[in-house]
């Protein structure tokens, strides 16, 4: 475990770091959206790093990176990538079967997926 994890102190000073932009909020707002999209390209780029990390010999860690990282340009929105990401990685580990491999986290956050993918179609 990495420093700060064992004891739930990560996820504690996140927490806290993001009630404080609570009260930045219109200071954020006062940003102009040209300034943000560096910023934005420099986060793609850090993420696209990451790539060589991938495992590709798994297929289901394979088929979901490729969908969430092809569906975020294509969409036009990281959620929705993260959203084709789960529910690929959900639909391979059950038709391969790794049944040990699904965790209630992941069918959770798919059914989420799915419902915004729902609700979206309907309207």
């Amino acid at each position: 475990m990495k420093a700060g994890e064992e004891r739930g102190l990560t996820a504690l000073v996140v927490a806290v770091c993001f009630a404080f932009t609570l009260f930045l909020l219109p200071l954020f707002k006062a940003i102009p959206a040209n300034a943000i999209y560096p910023v934005l390209t420099m986060v793609g780029i850090l993420m696209f790093m990451e790539v060589k990390n991938i495992d590709f010999k798994d297929y289901a860690i394979a088929v979901a990176s490729f969908f969430t990282i092809i569906m975020m340009p294509f969409t036009y929105s990281i959620t929705t990538g993260f959203a084709f990401g789960f529910l690929s990685y959900l639909l391979v580990r059950i038709f391969k079967r790794k049944w040990d491999k699904i965790n209630i986290g992941i069918i959770v956050l798919s059914f989420i997926s799915l419902g915004n993918f729902l609700l979206i179609a309907l309207q």
